[in-house]
């Protein structure tokens, strides 16, 4: 119980000031979050943002879920194994970039949604998550 209310309180204490809608994850306590599992939404549609997919890692959560009413799609990260104990943000961005840059360049789009959804495909195993969406992929 006292985790529970720990958690109600981390996340009633981290809104930014600029939109009361939004969390502010740095305001967070690491071990509040972990082995957590996590839904919000994204209300213009699309999958998960590089700062979703981060937060997701270093606060070692056990599943992370986007849902939106434009296309319909529930995405999904799941962790494999027991966690991750030592996530390296450093080369987790580094690797996002590379990704980034390769797909761009590949797609000739700039579109996030499609460049994001083959980047998490492509890191998934590294970084020890699953990424699936509700059509399947």
């Amino acid at each position: 119980m006292t985790s529970k209310i720990q958690f109600l309180k981390a996340i009633h204490n981290s809104h930014t000031q600029e939109n009361p809608f939004e969390i502010d994850l740095s305001k967070l306590d690491k071990k509040v979050y972990k082995d957590s599992v996590s839904i919000h939404n994204h209300p213009g549609g699309g999958t998960f943002s590089f700062e979703d997919v981060s937060a997701f890692l270093s606060y070692n959560m056990k599943r992370a879920e986007i849902v939106n009413d434009v296309n319909k799609i529930r995405y999904t990260l799941t962790r494999t194994g027991g966690g991750i104990s030592n996530f390296n943000e450093k080369e987790f961005t580094k690797r996002w970039e590379e990704k980034k840059l390769y797909y761009q360049f590949k797609t000739r789009s700039k579109d996030a949604n499609i460049i994001n959804s083959k980047i998490l495909s492509d890191l998934a195993d590294e970084f020890g998550f699953i990424y699936q969406d509700s059509n399947g992929r």
